[in-house]
């Protein structure tokens, strides 16, 4: 059985899709409810790297939306995997890791508050 750990489950009206399949474009309605937020750049975490995660990207990318694969919130099954899976996405996605993408979307915040 599957659990979402406490400290990142859902709360209040938070949106949880799950899915069915390699890539969530494939088995769910994500891209409808991230076209509808607006949503353009996706910040992509999870495992595993060169399966999911690696899918998710190359469909989100075919798809217009500008993407980073977090690379220090990423795994693999093996460390020859996760590094395949970064070469691999190199040309599809940024490779950041979360201090990277909190940078940015930090510079982002302060630069749309002025």
């Amino acid at each position: 059985d599957a659990r979402v750990l406490a400290e990142v489950a859902p709360v209040g009206d938070e949106i949880v899709i799950p899915k069915s399949s390699a890539s969530v474009f494939n088995s769910t309605a994500i891209e409808y409810v991230l076209r509808n937020l607006g949503i353009e750049q996706l910040a992509v975490c999870g495992i595993v790297s060169n399966q999911c995660v690696e899918s998710t990207i190359r469909d989100a990318a075919d798809r217009g939306f500008l993407c980073s694969m977090v690379t220090d919130a990423t795994a693999a099954h093996t460390a020859a995997d996760q590094a395949a899976a970064e070469h691999n996405l190199a040309g599809f996605a940024r490779l950041e890791t979360t201090a990277e993408v909190l940078e940015a979307l930090s510079s982002h915040l302060a630069t749309r508050s002025k």
